[in-house]
Protein backbone atom coordinates (compact mmCIF):
# COMPACT_ATOMS: atom_id res chain seq x y z
CA UNK A 1 0.00 0.00 0.00
CA UNK A 2 1.35 3.68 -1.14
CA UNK A 3 1.33 6.71 1.45
CA UNK A 4 -1.33 8.23 -0.54
CA UNK A 5 -3.69 5.07 -0.17
CA UNK A 6 -2.49 5.14 3.39
CA UNK A 7 -3.16 8.61 3.85
CA UNK A 8 -6.90 8.05 2.07
CA UNK A 9 -7.58 4.90 3.94
CA UNK A 10 -7.21 6.52 7.38
CA UNK A 11 -8.68 10.12 6.97
CA UNK A 12 -11.68 8.30 5.32
CA UNK A 13 -11.79 6.39 8.61
CA UNK A 14 -12.19 9.65 10.26
CA UNK A 15 -14.80 10.61 8.13
CA UNK A 16 -12.97 13.65 7.16
CA UNK A 17 -12.99 15.47 3.96
CA UNK A 18 -9.65 16.46 2.04
CA UNK A 19 -10.41 20.09 3.60
CA UNK A 20 -11.39 19.46 6.65
CA UNK A 21 -7.78 17.18 7.45
CA UNK A 22 -5.87 20.47 5.75
CA UNK A 23 -7.61 22.88 7.55
CA UNK A 24 -6.96 20.72 10.73
CA UNK A 25 -3.31 20.34 10.03
CA UNK A 26 -2.99 24.16 8.05
CA UNK A 27 -2.57 23.29 4.76
CA UNK A 28 -4.93 23.55 1.69
CA UNK A 29 -7.21 20.81 0.61
CA UNK A 30 -5.09 20.33 -2.88
CA UNK A 31 -2.06 19.20 -0.76
CA UNK A 32 -4.18 16.12 0.95
CA UNK A 33 -5.32 16.00 -2.54
CA UNK A 34 -1.61 15.29 -4.23
CA UNK A 35 -0.17 13.19 -0.94
CA UNK A 36 -3.48 10.82 -1.66
CA UNK A 37 -2.55 10.83 -5.43
CA UNK A 38 1.08 10.03 -4.81
CA UNK A 39 1.98 13.16 -6.77
CA UNK A 40 4.63 14.37 -3.66
CA UNK A 41 4.90 13.59 0.12
CA UNK A 42 4.35 15.68 3.18
CA UNK A 43 7.47 16.83 5.12
CA UNK A 44 8.14 15.01 8.67
CA UNK A 45 6.55 17.78 10.47
CA UNK A 46 3.30 17.59 8.37
CA UNK A 47 3.53 13.86 9.04
CA UNK A 48 3.76 14.36 12.21
CA UNK A 49 0.37 16.73 12.27
CA UNK A 50 -1.09 14.11 10.19
CA UNK A 51 -0.57 11.61 12.47
CA UNK A 52 -2.04 13.68 15.23
CA UNK A 53 -5.28 14.31 13.42
CA UNK A 54 -5.59 11.39 12.17
CA UNK A 55 -5.26 9.24 15.37
CA UNK A 56 -3.06 7.09 14.11
CA UNK A 57 -0.26 4.71 15.15
CA UNK A 58 2.44 6.25 13.11
CA UNK A 59 3.37 2.71 10.99
CA UNK A 60 -0.55 2.64 9.82
CA UNK A 61 0.44 5.82 7.72
CA UNK A 62 4.36 5.45 6.64
CA UNK A 63 4.82 1.80 6.75
CA UNK A 64 6.18 -0.01 9.54
CA UNK A 65 10.37 0.12 9.15
CA UNK A 66 13.44 -1.02 11.19
CA UNK A 67 15.91 1.07 11.66
CA UNK A 68 18.34 -0.80 9.61
CA UNK A 69 15.81 -0.63 6.20
CA UNK A 70 15.48 3.60 7.26
CA UNK A 71 19.89 3.46 7.10
CA UNK A 72 19.60 1.62 3.69
CA UNK A 73 17.18 3.88 2.09
CA UNK A 74 19.23 6.92 3.80
CA UNK A 75 22.02 5.61 1.76
CA UNK A 76 19.91 5.08 -1.25
CA UNK A 77 18.28 8.35 -1.23
CA UNK A 78 21.66 9.73 -1.33
CA UNK A 79 22.33 7.78 -4.27
CA UNK A 80 19.33 7.59 -6.39
CA UNK A 81 16.68 10.16 -4.59
CA UNK A 82 14.11 9.10 -7.66
CA UNK A 83 14.59 5.50 -6.84
CA UNK A 84 12.65 5.43 -3.88
CA UNK A 85 8.77 5.29 -3.43
CA UNK A 86 6.48 7.57 -1.42
CA UNK A 87 5.90 5.23 1.48
CA UNK A 88 9.61 5.14 1.43
CA UNK A 89 9.94 8.69 1.12
CA UNK A 90 7.22 9.20 3.78
CA UNK A 91 9.03 6.96 6.60
CA UNK A 92 12.30 8.70 5.89
CA UNK A 93 10.55 12.20 6.53
CA UNK A 94 8.83 10.83 9.97
CA UNK A 95 11.94 9.42 11.31
CA UNK A 96 14.37 12.74 10.14
CA UNK A 97 11.42 14.44 11.67
CA UNK A 98 10.96 12.54 15.26
CA UNK A 99 14.49 14.47 16.11
CA UNK A 100 16.47 14.96 13.02
CA UNK A 101 19.54 15.78 15.34
CA UNK A 102 19.00 12.00 16.64
CA UNK A 103 18.17 10.31 13.43
CA UNK A 104 21.13 11.69 11.27
CA UNK A 105 23.82 12.49 14.07
CA UNK A 106 23.19 9.25 16.35
CA UNK A 107 20.86 6.45 14.95
CA UNK A 108 22.32 6.00 11.38
CA UNK A 109 25.69 5.92 12.28
CA UNK A 110 25.06 3.34 15.32
CA UNK A 111 22.84 1.03 13.09
CA UNK A 112 25.92 1.33 10.83
CA UNK A 113 28.01 0.11 13.36
CA UNK A 114 26.06 -2.51 14.93
CA UNK A 115 25.20 -5.59 12.89
CA UNK A 116 24.65 -9.35 12.63
CA UNK A 117 22.51 -10.75 16.27
CA UNK A 118 22.80 -7.08 17.85
CA UNK A 119 20.51 -5.46 15.04
CA UNK A 120 17.28 -6.12 16.45
CA UNK A 121 17.37 -5.29 19.97
CA UNK A 122 19.44 -2.10 19.03
CA UNK A 123 16.46 -0.98 16.75
CA UNK A 124 14.16 -1.81 19.84
CA UNK A 125 16.34 0.21 22.26
CA UNK A 126 16.57 3.11 19.52
CA UNK A 127 12.74 3.49 18.97
CA UNK A 128 12.12 3.65 23.19
CA UNK A 129 15.14 6.22 23.10
CA UNK A 130 13.59 8.04 20.13
CA UNK A 131 10.47 8.27 21.78
CA UNK A 132 11.03 8.82 25.02
CA UNK A 133 13.77 11.65 23.70
CA UNK A 134 11.24 13.75 21.49
CA UNK A 135 10.58 16.22 24.46
CA UNK A 136 14.17 16.35 25.68
CA UNK A 137 16.20 19.58 25.28
CA UNK A 138 19.13 19.24 22.35
CA UNK A 139 21.61 19.39 25.53
CA UNK A 140 19.92 16.87 27.33
CA UNK A 141 19.51 14.56 23.96
CA UNK A 142 23.07 14.81 23.88
CA UNK A 143 23.47 13.87 26.90
CA UNK A 144 22.02 10.78 26.54
CA UNK A 145 23.21 9.57 23.29
CA UNK A 146 27.05 10.35 24.72
CA UNK A 147 26.54 8.01 27.84
CA UNK A 148 24.39 5.14 25.16
CA UNK A 149 27.67 5.64 22.85
CA UNK A 150 29.96 5.36 26.16
CA UNK A 151 28.10 1.74 27.22
CA UNK A 152 27.64 0.19 23.46
CA UNK A 153 30.29 1.50 21.92
CA UNK A 154 33.53 2.08 24.82
CA UNK A 155 36.20 0.38 24.69
CA UNK A 156 36.96 -1.74 21.77
CA UNK A 157 33.22 -0.97 20.01
CA UNK A 158 32.11 -3.79 20.71
CA UNK A 159 29.29 -3.10 23.66
CA UNK A 160 31.59 -4.45 26.66
CA UNK A 161 30.78 -2.03 29.33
Amino acid sequence: MTFGERLKKCRKEKHLTQRELGDLIGVKNNSISNWEKDQNVPDGNKILLLIKALDVKPEELVGDYDLNTLAELEEEERENPSKLSTEQRAALEYARAISSDVWKGTVVPVVREVAGTFAETVDEVTREMIDIMKDLAAEQKKAVLDLVKAMHFGKGGKGDK
